[in-house]
């Protein structure tokens, strides 16, 4: 198992519709393949001044947090492996499964599109460093669907919230709030990202000041905002 910590790379978890490296920009920055369409594609555009070498890697996501942990994996096809773009120039890059489907529960994945370093022929750069884009690539059964589940317990003035995943789908959090009974509001820190199947993910909320046995929860998913209300334990 390998967990691969990019150091100067941009990890795409909630992106908009197209993302810029450097000189790289590539749409869309998500794939989602199914029963029904098993191949997907991504175009990868040269916006610099000088052409550049790509190198496209696939890997197995086997889990978002606390961190991404990436295996190398040949279950996901991507062509071409290695390109280069002139300036102005695009490429497209076409992934997919080699075989078989899951059948109950997706398959999450990550196509890293990484700048090949070059020295330039007469130049003095110093060390150059490559850029990389880190794409979330889900296969996904027509009925896997998220359940998400949350919990929210009270302990020596600390608030504790966790997010459980027990569907057959991801789930894609964004802005989490918790509402009081008097009104006050915390929004959740550092809430965006990915619930993998069966992943959970939790929150600490020091001194939050909710008096009575319940919070109202509003969260933003891929889906939409929904609204929950937590009935707080009290340790």
């Amino acid at each position: 198992m390998t967990v691969v910590r990019p150091l100067l790379g941009l990890l795409l978890l909630l992106v908009p519709a197209s993302a810029t490296a450097a000189s790289l920009a590539v749409a869309p920055t998500r794939i989602e393949l199914r029963e029904d369409a098993r191949i997907g594609a991504v175009t990868v555009r040269n916006e610099g001044e000088q052409s550049v070498l790509v190198q496209a890697e696939t890997f197995r996501w086997t889990a978002s947090s606390p961190k991404d942990v990436l295996e190398p994996t040949r279950d996901l096809l991507a062509v071409p492996p290695v390109f280069r773009i002139a300036p102005g120039s695009r490429q497209t890059v076409r992934v997919g499964l080699r075989e078989g489907f899951p059948r109950d529960v997706e398959r999450s994945y990550r196509l890293l599109l990484t700048e090949v370093a070059e020295a330039r022929p007469g130049t003095d750069e110093g060390v150059r460093f490559s850029l990389r884009l880190s794409l979330p690539v889900f296969a996904r059964p027509a009925a896997a669907r998220p359940e998400l589940h949350w919990r929210a317990r009270r302990s020596d003035r600390v608030l504790h919230v966790e997010a459980e995943n027990r569907g057959s789908a991801h789930v894609r959090l964004g802005v989490v709030r918790l509402i009081a009974g008097s009104g006050r509001v915390v929004t959740l820190k550092n809430t965006a990202g990915y619930l993998l199947p069966g992943e959970r993910r939790a929150w600490r909320v020091r001194d939050p000041g909710f008096a009575g046995g319940a919070v109202e929860l509003v969260v933003e998913t891929q889906q939409g905002p929904s609204r929950a209300r937590l009935l707080v334990e009290e340790d």
